[in-house]
């Protein structure tokens, strides 16, 4: 009779294993309609101004927060993902941020000193 109650128990395991499973492929899911939802009321016309914009791709939310911040240098990429993560709500994977930092500066429209910093080249004058 034990036996029949640890199959009964190892089954119920397996089940449980497969929904936790499915609940994590459809909150991946849930995630990527979320920061959709939030990026296109983002990009709503506003009463306000109506010729404002959001940004709507990645590398626009990038520009935008290095162009808006109140200092025109961020320490480090990290601390750039985190500000453009809580401004847009849109968390950019990291294997696709470092590519766009990496064409922007290609492009010239961003700056990274020696220490790491990254900046808008046209508020910092210069570029490196």
């Amino acid at each position: 009779m034990s036996e029949n109650v640890l199959d009964v128990v190892r089954r119920r395991r397996k089940q449980i294993a497969e929904a936790i499973i499915d609940l994590q492929e459809e909150d991946e899911e849930l995630e990527v309609t979320e920061r959709t939802l939030v990026r296109l009321s983002a990009s709503r016309p506003r009463a306000v101004d109506s010729a404002a914009t959001a940004p709507t791709s990645h590398k626009e939310m990038i520009v935008s927060v290095l162009r808006t911040a109140a200092e025109p240098w961020f320490e480090s990429s990290s601390a750039l993902h985190e500000a453009v993560k809580a401004i847009h709500g849109v968390d950019i994977k990291k294997g696709s941020f470092l590519p766009y930092l990496s064409g922007l500066k290609g492009d010239g429209i961003i700056t990274r000193d020696e220490d790491g910093r990254v900046a808008l080249t046209s508020r910092v004058g210069r570029q490196q």
